[in-house]
């Protein structure tokens, strides 16, 4: 006697049944790939925002050592900058009465005055200056010194002068402001041409200021 399976479930059933079970796999299956993403994405995201707050962190430290940096390089621009103001106070505490004798110069010469040599004479042989150099008026210009037929080589600290003058009230005023200054013991007109300061030409002069005493504290010119 044969068996025989008998199936009530009616075929379209059966297929409907089917049909559901892989719409549920594949329902399944996009859940399944849609949180892989999202959590990728979640991974991804956190992984990005670690990086960026390291990056953040070592911009800021980058910044912050190039600040530094560059505070330490205008530390030291600054330190040179002292360094050579020490060397400049240095060479000019050396100089002795040059620097006073300059000052006072120029507190007492006048637009009317041109000065064409200046000499510093003093007790020690080894000190000795001369200076020259080009100007449009009121301390050097480029002529040599003048060949003064009077000028007394008197030894001691004194300051010689030799110069023109526009006017004689310009070489009064010089004379007067010369004198008025302490470091000058003693201010003498030792030459004077005025043959044709009445035709509007330069008045030639030569002024020899003593130096005072307290100007023997500086010692050697370097």
């Amino acid at each position: 006697m044969r068996d025989y399976e008998l199936n009530l479930i009616p075929p379209d059933i059966i297929q409907h049944e089917i049909f559901k079970e892989r719409i549920r796999y594949w329902i399944f299956v996009f859940i399944g790939c849609f949180l892989l993403v999202l959590i990728t994405n979640i991974a991804i995201k956190v992984v990005n925002n670690s990086i960026s707050r390291d990056i953040n962190r070592l911009e800021s430290e980058v910044k912050r050592l190039s600040t530094e940096v560059t505070e330490l390089n205008l530390i030291e621009i600054k330190e040179k900058e002292m360094v050579n103001i020490k060397e400049r106070l240095s060479r000019l505490s050396q100089k002795g009465p040059m620097m006073d004798m300059f000052a006072a110069i120029d507190n007492s010469i006048n637009d009317g005055i041109i000065l064409t040599h200046l000499e510093a004479r003093y007790d020690n042989p080894n000190i000795l200056v001369n200076k020259e150099g080009p100007s449009q008026g009121g301390y050097f210009n480029s002529n040599p010194p003048s060949n003064l037929t009077n000028i007394q080589k008197a030894g001691g600290n004194i300051l010689i002068l030799q110069g023109t003058s526009q006017s004689n009230s310009a070489l009064a005023s010089i004379l007067s402001q010369l004198s008025d200054q302490t470091m000058f013991s003693d201010v003498t007109l030792k030459y004077l041409k005025t043959g044709e300061a009445e035709k509007g030409k330069t008045i030639m002069f030569e002024i020899e200021c003593r130096l005072s005493a307290s100007i023997h504290k500086y010692g050697y010119i370097r």
